[in-house]
């Protein structure tokens, strides 16, 4: 929430509530496709983490998410 002085004869502010972006779509088919399974996985990725595979490959979940998606302002 942020408030801003208006020009107006009488003292007031105006208010502005805005949202924080929120994170992209995960692209579940190329997980998949790189050999992840479906599973609480999934959300650490989301979160933008970096997993290790029962294989020890390292995926980084930034690399699969999409751009994030403005919040909301009102």
């Amino acid at each position: 929430v942020t408030a801003y002085p208006l020009e107006h004869p009488l003292e007031c502010y105006g208010y502005r509530i805005e949202e924080h972006d929120k994170p992209g779509a995960l692209n579940a088919q190329a997980l998949k496709a790189a050999g992840v399974p479906p599973g609480p996985l999934f959300q650490e990725l989301k979160a933008g983490k970096t997993i290790m595979l029962e294989d020890g490959r390292q995926i980084n979940g930034a690399d699969y998410l999409a751009a994030p998606v403005p919040g909301k302002a009102l």
